[in-house]
């Protein structure tokens, strides 16, 4: 089984760091991945000409999706 804690592409986000510290079981709770066919591009507004930033989704929810990552974890890459 491939899990995102082990992808290559898997990107903490800092409340992960902040809140749940080093704990294993809840360290990759609000991770992101960071592939990229998974990061969609930030829009342009066209009233202010302000661009967003890039989103990415989080790990949990690409796995759950077969648009996405899927369960059997379509994107995945292991760590070097």
């Amino acid at each position: 089984m491939n899990l995102c804690k082990d992808c290559k592409y898997v990107k903490n986000s800092i409340s992960d760091m902040l809140f749940f510290g080093l704990n294993p079981k809840t360290r990759y709770m609000y991770a992101t991945c960071s592939h990229p066919k998974m990061v969609r591009s930030g829009k342009t507004s066209s009233v202010n000409g302000v661009t967003s930033k890039d989103t990415m989704f989080y790990c949990n929810a690409a796995r759950v999706s077969a648009s996405l990552c899927g369960e059997d974890g379509t994107y995945f890459e292991p760590k070097k």
